[in-house]
């Protein structure tokens, strides 16, 4: 196993981790903003048992969201992802991109223009999202400041309330604060899912069964 094809399998074994989580977690704030809270107010709970709930949720969320930047040694996020990108780029290659993307796509011609076009597509992809010919460090670090501005206020919030108790209380996560982080943290990921699996994904959140 050469030194890219090492790299690029702990890459991708690091999204489906990150990816699992991450689902989980728009999974439960899906669950509690269309399934709980419905039945919270249809039950007339009282103010005591709904603020018990509310604050376990969100304490979950928030704990969660800030998983994804962490930095120990052994700890698989996000933000670890994208400075092992950014530390890689030039391994992440298009020719790479576009074997892989080929490798399992169902779209086979025996056309030669029509292959041609077929070979082009993922070419195309990655100079739209990821760079020329190889993955660029400047889009991985927009991204990675893309992830650390909005979730600041998380992390302050869960460092030095959740996790710690500082003496100084910090400022409450604001509610477009909240959904601002989630939002980004679920674009980041299908974007770097595209980029590692070349698996196309508009959203991590499940669709509910009923």
């Amino acid at each position: 196993m050469n030194m890219q094809t090492d790299i690029i399998e702990r890459l991708r074994s690091d999204i489906d981790t990150i990816q699992d989580e991450m689902t989980s977690l728009l999974h439960s704030e899906d669950m509690f903003r269309n399934r709980l809270i419905p039945l919270v107010e249809k039950a007339s709970v009282d103010v005591s048992s709904k603020r018990t709930l509310y604050q376990a949720h969100y304490t979950t969320m928030l704990l969660g969201v800030r998983r994804q930047l962490g930095r120990d040694a052994e700890e698989i996020s996000l933000l670890k992802l994208l400075e092992k990108l950014k530390e890689n780029h030039n391994l992440i290659t298009k020719s790479w991109y576009s074997e892989e993307w080929l490798k399992d796509s169902s779209l086979e011609s025996d056309n030669s223009t029509l292959s041609e076009f077929i070979a082009a597509i993922p070419n195309g992809e990655f100079e739209e999202y990821f760079g020329q010919e190889y993955l660029s460090s400047e889009i991985v670090d927009k991204d990675i400041e893309k992830l650390t501005q909005a979730t600041e206020s998380i992390k302050t919030f869960v460092d030095k309330r959740l996790a710690h108790r500082d003496k100084k209380d910090p400022e409450i996560v604001k509610e477009e604060e909240y959904k601002s982080a989630l939002q980004t943290l679920e674009k980041l990921i299908s974007k770097y899912i595209l980029l590692l699996k070349q698996v196309g994904m508009s959203r991590l959140t499940p669709t509910m069964q009923d």
